[in-house]
């Protein structure tokens, strides 16, 4: 994190309060996201009733620190399942004196202290550890003690399932007056009807944290828009579900989104953005619809009031369409370009000290500011290096496109970025299998998969195991590749791209009879990846290599061709490889020598 002798020792202790939180969460599946959320719901429900600028910076401390005495509670009593002995609910119950021994170690947290102390009490004297009643009890410890116990409802835990969102509210209502402040309680209510909690929640979620995150943000973004009076706040919350649908790669969601924000902007005279004009093109590229991509992104880049964030998007994207359309040096412009905007931005983050804050709410907004946009400076510079090692790959430079994956999954390591972690670890997967270590590029497929899995991203799954499959043909592990693929068979439609797998290991079990009868099946002028059509003609010319020299050779020749106008450097290698093999083999020494004298200066090129 090389910003970080930017930061202050405040900065850093407020960094460290978020980071030891957010390692608190982790101990246990069941509670990540925990204290990020309260403390949205507790400053929510601090600016509903009025509180100053000062106390709404306590509510924010103490409530994304709540938790903290949990970190000396043992995982045993923390994971357990079923319901507690009455030893280890005690021992649970210590996590509010645990943080006391924590936090009065620091002179700024004192009032912080007393508040996380007492955020278990209840209004009627039953909570712990003081058994205080009423007004006795800290105000941010009231509003805490019911923001943390919606959490709690309607999440998994191991000993139990989550209340439904409606009835957690209901839970609430029934115990106030009792469990909890009533004021505090209508004022929680409230929020939840005008959307506001279900909108926090969605926020929270769509980080993408655990399994199925991105579904439930749309879920609740969705609940929370029926619930919005301001069309702006619509719209912004149909901007964030088509990014989501983007991720998810869901592109009939997409469209509908789009739609749905066009006619918004329509009807309520709502400016379209850069934002979304960077969404819109990102769904295009999906669709493979690269020449309109450009169009967007040089639309954008037209814009002179444009955010030197959305100026990088668009860069980027018109860079990923230049790489599909074979435009790869220029691709690399581009990318340059990008790169210098994203090093400008990092040397420019406003730096909160500078600004000679105190400890307060303008304090935390300015750090929040300053830190989410320097996570998004990063998370863009990541995405950006992922472009950069596709390039590279393509061209054969195999030690460069491992570079640009590592410093992307270095990026990724720092921001917790699960799902681009993912789609990082499948690139530098499907790298290490062409370089022929299969061991390791197997390993960053399996952690590219549990992502997909977890985030339930059905193209994410088909397209790893795919990966998988054929890693291990090149492997010489067919009985795993056909595990695979017959799971991939029951999952998914037999496409050209499983049918051409299965026809690798009929011809690593050289039973040329199957290989044709499956290849039959391909229609060629319906593979609009070259990449796939490439692999087809490979095929065929090992399924006529030893009957038809001279189709087999067509076929490759074709192959070779392909790969050399489209600029698959790598592939053009193992092709011209071929044919000098093919050659040598029938006695052909002038066009064995010429294709070696090709193959060498592709790889005096690649150097």
């Amino acid at each position: 994190m090389g910003n970080i002798l930017n930061f202050n020792v405040q900065d850093l202790f407020v960094l460290a309060v978020k980071y030891l939180t957010e390692s608190i969460d982790a101990k246990d599946k069941y509670t990540s996201g925990h204290s990020d959320r309260v403390r949205l719901y507790a400053v929510k429900v601090a600016e509903y009733i009025g509180l100053s600028k000062n106390e709404i910076s306590t509510v924010y401390l103490a409530s994304q620190l709540h938790d903290v005495g949990k970190a000396k509670i043992s995982e045993h009593v923390l994971k357990k399942k079923g319901i507690l002995s009455r030893e280890e609910t005690l021992e649970m119950e210590k996590h509010v004196i645990y943080a006391q021994h924590i936090l009065s170690k620091h002179p700024l947290l004192q009032e912080v202290n007393i508040i996380v102390k007492h955020h278990h009490e209840r209004w009627d004297g039953s909570g712990y550890p003081g058994g205080l009643t009423g007004e006795n009890i800290p105000l941010v410890s009231r509003i805490i003690g019911i923001c943390d116990s919606y959490d709690a409802m309607t999440t998994n835990r191991v000993y139990r399932r989550r209340k439904r969102d409606s009835e957690a509210v209901r839970e609430l209502i029934a115990h106030k007056g009792t469990l909890y402040d009533p004021k505090l309680v209508d004022a929680f209510v409230a929020l939840f009807e005008e959307g506001e909690i279900e909108f926090l929640k969605g926020m929270n979620f769509s980080r993408g944290f655990e399994t199925n995150a991105w579904g439930e943000a749309v879920k609740l973004f969705k609940r929370a828009e029926k619930k919005f009076k301001d069309p702006e706040r619509k719209y912004s919350i149909e901007l964030k579900m088509l990014e989501i649908h983007n991720k998810m790669k869901q592109l009939d969601q997409s469209l509908l989104t789009i739609r749905k924000l066009e006619q918004l902007s329509s009807e309520y005279g709502i400016a379209i953005n850069d934002k979304f004009l960077n969404e819109n093109a990102l769904y295009h590229y999906y669709k493979k619809e690269f020449d309109e991509v450009i169009n967007i992104s040089e639309m954008i880049l037209s814009n002179r009031h444009i955010s030197p964030l959305e100026h990088a998007r668009a860069l980027r994207h018109l860079a990923m369409s230049y790489w599909k359309l074979n435009k790869k040096e220029a691709a690399l412009v581009e990318m340059s370009y990008c790169e210098e905007i994203y090093k400008e931005l990092s040397g420019s983050l406003m730096l909160v000290h500078d600004k000679n804050y105190s400890i307060g709410l303008k304090y935390f907004e300015l750090l929040d500011e300053n830190y989410q946009l320097y996570e998004e400076i990063s998370l863009n510079l990541a995405k950006m290096h992922d472009v950069q090692a596709r390039i590279q790959f393509d061209l054969g430079a195999f030690n460069k496109a491992l570079k640009y994956y590592d410093l992307s999954l270095d990026l990724k390591h720092d921001l917790d970025d699960s799902y681009g972690l993912s789609i990082s670890h499948g690139g530098k997967g499907k790298l290490l299998s062409a370089m022929r270590r299969y061991e390791a590029a197997e390993q960053n497929f399996l952690m590219n998969l549990r992502t997909s899995r977890n985030l339930e991203i059905k193209r994410g799954i088909y397209l790893v195991n795919l990966e998988r499959a054929k890693n291990f043909i090149r492997w010489g592990k067919l009985r795993k590749a056909k595990t695979i693929i017959s799971e991939l068979k029951k999952q998914f439609e037999q496409t050209p791209e499983i049918i051409m797998a299965l026809v690798m290991i009929d011809l690593q079990e050289d039973n040329r009879e199957k290989m044709e009868k499956k290849l039959g099946q391909i229609d060629p002028k319906k593979l609009k990846d070259p990449r796939c059509l490439i692999e087809y003609y490979r095929l065929m010319g090992q399924l006529y290599r030893k009957k038809d020299l001279h189709t087999a050779i067509r076929y490759i020749e074709d192959a070779a061709a392909i790969s050399q106008q489209d600029r698959f450097v790598y592939l053009e290698i193992e092709l011209r490889s071929l044919l000098a093999e093919i050659y040598s083999e029938h006695g052909d020494t002038a066009k064995s020598n010429l294709q070696l004298k090709l193959l060498n200066m592709l790889k005096m090129e690649e150097k």
